[in-house]
């Protein structure tokens, strides 16, 4: 039988202790971009995450749906009608000491909802911060102002979540369909703005878009027919790239979040 490493076996790289992915006893955390179309059911779908859940409701009414949820398993922040300067808040290390919060209050995950409200107030802040930059027309340093802040709220929160080993779920809603000169679709992304579009994903293990079709809700994880980006490091891509969800939410049964986490950390961390 192999020993435990002791301080003098312990591999560094400067300040950093080496170490072998999926072997060092921890958890892996959801880092999660849920994007789709309006009403078909992402907010539902986030609500089945593992614990106690922390909203950070940009959207108005983001909760509104969300009556059959377990007594006690979210705690609602109302950001909607806040001014946009409060961004400045949310864009520092550690925000407004959620990580503080976190531990309190025994949080499980984060959910920020949505990317897509976020933008349009920090594009709200762009106009009160960048001269010449309004609302229709911000120009070039009003979206870079825009882009800035809300990857630095992003990140800061997913740092924070991360250290206090709380998974991370950001919703997005989709944008409208991308026209090829003949007035084909091309492409259908998320409705986050210029290069956000590639750079949030990118931050994140899993991107699953969600649709519903005549009653029939789907997650698709990897691109699929006109919808990209999709990616997962949860489920097998070797099958389909997406299924169907069933879930009863007045009963709430069916697939959840939490279960597939729990699959996938029995499992060694291999594909489900």
């Amino acid at each position: 039988m192999s020993e435990e490493p002791t301080p003098d076996t312990v591999i560094k790289l400067g300040k950093h202790i080496v170490q072998q992915p999926g072997r060092d006893g921890r958890d892996r955390l959801l880092l999660l971009l849920l994007w789709g179309m309006s009403g078909c059911g992402k907010t539902t779908l986030a609500a089945t995450a593992p614990g106690k859940k922390l909203w950070l409701s940009f959207d108005p009414e983001a909760t509104a749906s969300l009556g059959s949820v377990p007594e006690g398993e979210l705690l609602d922040i109302p950001l909607s009608d806040e001014s946009s300067t409060i961004l400045e808040q949310w864009r520092r290390a550690n925000p407004n000491r959620i990580e503080e919060f976190i531990r309190t209050n025994g949080i499980e995950t984060v959910v920020l909802d949505s990317v897509t409200t976020l933008v349009d107030m920090a594009t709200e802040n762009a106009v009160n911060v960048v001269k010449s930059a309004t609302l229709d027309n911000p120009g070039m340093k009003g979206y870079q102002h825009r882009n800035a802040i809300t990857m630095q709220i992003l990140t800061q929160i997913m740092k924070s979540c991360i250290k206090c080993s709380c998974n991370f779920i950001v919703i997005g809603h989709e944008d409208a369909p991308q026209l090829t000169d003949d007035g084909h679709i091309s492409a259908i992304v998320p409705l986050i703005g210029g290069k956000m579009v590639n750079g949030v994903p990118l931050r994140l293990g899993e991107v699953w878009h969600m649709e519903n079709v005549k009653g029939k809700r789907r997650i698709q994880i990897m691109p699929v027919r006109v919808y990209k980006p999709m990616k997962t490091r949860m489920f097998s891509t070797m099958g389909d790239s997406e299924f169907d969800w069933k879930f009863n939410q007045d009963q709430w049964t069916g697939m959840k979040i939490s279960d597939w986490l729990t699959q996938w950390k029995e499992s060694g961390w291999k594909k489900i």
